[in-house]
């Protein structure tokens, strides 16, 4: 499948508030080659999209990326229009990063980190995983790979030793 297993030497737990049960993944799959599998197990090309750090001329597709997947998926809550209409107050303000994917001049995803509204006293140095998108079309190609990678590479140099995820089931 043109896939395999790299080590980061990161710990990766997406670990969840309340009653769940953390789940730990030390490894993150990294795309070799150029084809990506889709979920019918077909192939199709990977896009070389240039990921780099959010600035504020991307804001509206930042927005439109994310309430379109809420949108598919969910229903866009008061929570989310807080922290979306203004991610250079709401995650760059508290300390955060978020980065894009730009193909051909056209910003189709992106991601960001910041600490986690609870982080676990564990000793370790916890950033969360958030706002994770990628367009539509563009999907199942390596856009979202190639965020998470820049995103764990951009927590490590911020001297994190740990990831929070938190997800839904749809």
């Amino acid at each position: 499948s043109g896939m395999s297993l790299a080590r980061l030497g990161f710990i990766c737990p997406a670990a969840v508030a309340g009653d769940h049960e953390p789940v730990c993944h030390e490894t993150v799959q990294e795309a070799e080659g150029t084809m990506e599998d889709n979920n019918d197990g077909a192939s199709i090309p990977r896009l070389p999209a240039a990921i780099r750090p959010y600035q504020p001329r991307d804001r509206d597709r930042f927005i439109e990326l994310h309430r379109d997947w809420i949108d598919e998926y969910f229903v866009v809550e008061d929570a989310d229009r807080q922290l979306l209409d203004k991610p250079e107050v709401t995650i760059l303000g508290s300390g955060g990063h978020i980065v894009v994917a730009e193909l051909a001049g056209r910003v189709v995803g992106c991601g960001a980190i910041q600490r986690p509204p609870h982080e676990p006293n564990d000793g370790r140095k916890w950033l969360e995983l958030i706002k994770l998108a990628t367009e539509r079309e563009y999907r199942g190609r390596g856009i979202g790979r190639a965020v998470l990678t820049r995103l764990v590479a951009d927590a490590k140099s911020l001297g994190a030793d740990a990831l929070w995820l938190e997800t839904n089931s749809v």
